[in-house]
């Protein structure tokens, strides 16, 4: 199975946007730009926390640890969707937000990340990691 990831911290929003676009509810003035690829899963959620230790202990009777450093842990959520949920130490103890991170799942990762530039999106070059994962 092959998976492609777009890490997002903000993009959200767009990509709800061209959603609705796509659907027809609502009209776009740039007919020029290309047309969001598929969105086809949530590959990861990141959080911030306070205190990692007892945010281990909490999620670790919910989950299960799936892996762990000193600064962030990684808890699957199921086994079939393969989704994570990721906490990383917060740099202050009231961070501005609490989301760190969002990774959605797409089948045309190059697609996508024209998408995003062509919206206005700073995004970074596409990747690919140990398993062939391909994502920006």
């Amino acid at each position: 199975m092959l998976i492609l990831r777009i890490y997002l911290t903000r993009a959200a929003i767009l990509l709800a946007t061209g959603a609705l676009l796509q659907c027809g509810v609502l009209h776009s003035r740039a007919q020029d730009k290309p047309k969001r690829p598929r969105i086809t899963g949530i590959d990861h959620v990141r959080l911030y926390v306070s205190n990692i230790d007892k945010s281990r202990e909490f999620y670790g009777k919910i989950f299960g640890v799936l892996s762990y450093d000193t600064t962030r842990m990684r808890f699957r959520i199921g086994e079939i969707t393969r989704q994570d949920l990721e906490l990383e130490q917060a740099a202050s103890a009231a961070p501005k937000d609490w989301l760190a991170e969002v990774a959605f799942v797409t089948d045309d990762v190059t697609r996508m990340r024209r998408y995003l530039v062509a919206h206005d999106m700073r995004v970074g070059p596409i990747s690919e990691d140990r398993y062939g994962t391909r994502q920006f």
